[in-house]
């Protein structure tokens, strides 16, 4: 479009430039000879041929713009058959990610768990391919964002060999990882789009490869104080790219024919795709091959290098956040979803965080829940039937004039999308699939005061007792005197490093909590130390839950006192 545009322009310009010419040819023919026939009928000639000329260009430059319209019509109606295919593809992530990160909270043995991660992997892969073809048009205009995050270069490679092992059994080859010592394994940078590239790369050695093996060798380029340059090379043993095909082997759409599997010719965008996200990052690719010889694809891209312990304590940091991952019990959510699969996985999360919630598959049913019961958020899908999530939220907005916060949830990403829902009246909008930290640091964020929190609950004993207040009271005083010590007990264990008297302390203080009503207050860190393995990895984190548990501890001593002698003696 743009390069029609400058035509337009171009071709105008000449246009002009040629009329003033021609008009200046008129006045020296005229001036030649001002009284002749000969010049009048040049004048006239030479007018005419101007007029036309002029016509034509007109002509031309009303088809170009025409031309550019339907260009214009063409890419929006392209843009809105990508953005509709691609909610249809997240909408089901959005439940195969959410129930994959449910299942990995859940106890699993290491085989199970290992399976588990490779399904992860491989749903956000996929995600991320989806991602990458919806702005592919855009990439060069920089639409698309790398990310920065802490990640482990060894868990990647450990991922991608755990992704295609069962492709490379199928064709018995042998795929290897060579990681060379001196790389860094603590780096910051976008870890999905570095599988994204090594797992094209690797896909692409295995359709052209019939026998032999693929390897895939990480080694440091270059190092310069935080920042390092890694070579990943990806050879195989297959059937080679013939010259004449090398200078186009990362276009578009361009596909080498001779793989041996027919099926799996794809859409000839991997190497594309591959070559312009190593380029946003900085880096670049290349290839040797040659008929019969096999190939090896030379990619490179710049990290960050994370300094020694930092990695640990990143990875420490990210697990407190997990265990932590708990919000008021008094919070009240609506959610509104029509698709089941996504209500039962958002019911599960919900669960999982401890907050009081309800579900509602319509619009409509979510204005009438609304309209006898109070929430402090309401999580909105976009696309429902009937009455969507803009115009639902502009009903409860104005016909029931709440002001409750309301996060959209939608499979579309783009920055109109967004913009229209909050000129709708929403509060935050969330991208499906969903992320699950995303979501809870968005509903952390609209939690509500809870002036509850970490109070006394005596109906448990009050039954107990049956209305004996002196039974009571023991209880109390007893429990006041003896959990500051057991915590101290908890403490000191933990100093020595012994596992066996962690476990057995956390063990016992579950009771003692549970019947005071608090245990919903302390599950995470007594069911962490009550399984809690020594070694330094771990520490931190053991250490933070005690610290945790110690202050509750004093809080609730300090009610327990006051609830036992209310007179002060």
């Amino acid at each position: 479009m743009k390069t029609l545009r400058r035509y337009t322009a171009k071709i105008f310009r000449e246009d002009i430039l040629l009329l003033l010419l021609l008009l200046l040819g008129m006045g020296i023919v005229y001036i030649v000879n001002p009284g002749t026939m000969v010049s009048l009928l040049i004048l006239s000639g030479i007018a005419a041929w101007a007029v036309f000329r002029l016509f034509r260009g007109s002509e031309r430059n009303s088809e170009l713009r025409e031309a550019l319209v339907r260009k214009t019509k063409e890419q929006e109606v392209k843009d809105q058959f990508i953005d509709t295919m691609t909610h249809e593809l997240r909408s089901p992530l959005n439940s195969v990610l959410g129930y994959t990160n449910l299942l990995l909270k859940t106890r699993l043995d290491g085989e199970q768990q290992k399976y588990v991660r490779s399904i992860k992997a491989s749903g956000e892969l996929l995600l991320g391919v989806i991602n990458e073809l919806l702005y592919y048009s855009r990439i060069r205009s920089g639409h698309i964002r790398m990310a920065s995050n802490p990640f482990r270069l060894r868990d990647q490679l450990s991922a991608l060999e755990d992704i295609v092992r069962d492709q490379v059994r199928q064709k018995g080859l042998v795929f290897r990882c060579v990681i060379s010592n001196d790389i860094p394994d603590d780096l910051r940078g976008d870890s999905v789009k570095l599988l994204q590239v090594l797992l094209n790369l690797t896909y692409n050695a295995i359709k052209f490869t019939r026998e032999g093996e693929i390897t895939v060798t990480a080694t440091c380029k270059e190092r310069r104080e935080e920042r390092v340059i890694l070579q990943f090379d990806v050879a195989d043993t297959g059937i080679g790219i013939p010259a004449d095909k090398l200078p186009r082997i990362f276009d578009r759409f361009y596909q080498v024919e001779g793989g041996s599997d027919s099926q799996s010719l794809g859409t000839g965008l991997g190497l594309a795709i591959t070559r312009e996200i190593l380029e946003m990052q900085g880096g670049a690719i290349s290839v040797e091959s040659g008929p019969g010889s096999g190939s090896v694809f030379h990619a490179t891209i710049p990290f960050e290098v994370i300094a020694d312990g930092q990695g640990d304590k990143a990875g420490e940091e990210l697990q407190l956040r997990k265990l932590n991952q708990k919000l008021p019990p008094g919070m009240r959510v609506l959610a509104v979803e029509d698709n089941s699969l996504n209500r039962d996985m958002m019911a599960s999360l919900l669960k999982m965080y401890g907050v009081h919630f309800e579900m509602a598959q319509t619009g409509m049913e979510a204005i009438r829940i609304l309209g006898v019961k109070q929430f402090d958020v309401v999580l909105m899908d976009l696309q429902m039937p009937g009455m969507d999530g803009k115009e639902t939220t502009r009903w409860i907005r104005e016909e029931l004039g709440s002001d409750v916060p309301i996060i959209a949830l939608s499979a579309y990403a783009e920055a109109a999308e967004k913009q229209n829902c909050l000129a709708a009246g929403m509060d935050a909008y969330l991208t499906k699939p969903l992320r699950e930290e995303e979501l809870y640091e968005t509903l952390e964020f609209y939690t509500p005061p809870d002036e509850t929190r970490g109070r006394l609950d005596l109906d448990y004993l009050g039954k107990m007792a049956k209305g004996n207040t002196d039974f009571i009271d023991s209880v109390l005083m007893r429990v006041a005197r003896t959990l500051p010590l057991e915590v101290g007990e908890l403490k000191e264990a933990l100093v020595r490093n012994d596992q066996q008297k962690v476990n057995t302390l956390a063990h016992d203080m579950k009771t003692t909590f549970a019947v005071l009503g608090m245990y919903g207050y302390v599950e995470e860190a007594l069911t962490y130390l009550e399984s809690w393995r020594s070694s330094t990895q771990t520490m931190s984190v053991a250490g933070h839950m005690v610290h945790m548990l110690e202050d509750i501890t004093n809080d609730l001593t300090v009610q327990l006192v006051e609830f036992a002698r209310p007179d002060g003696h």
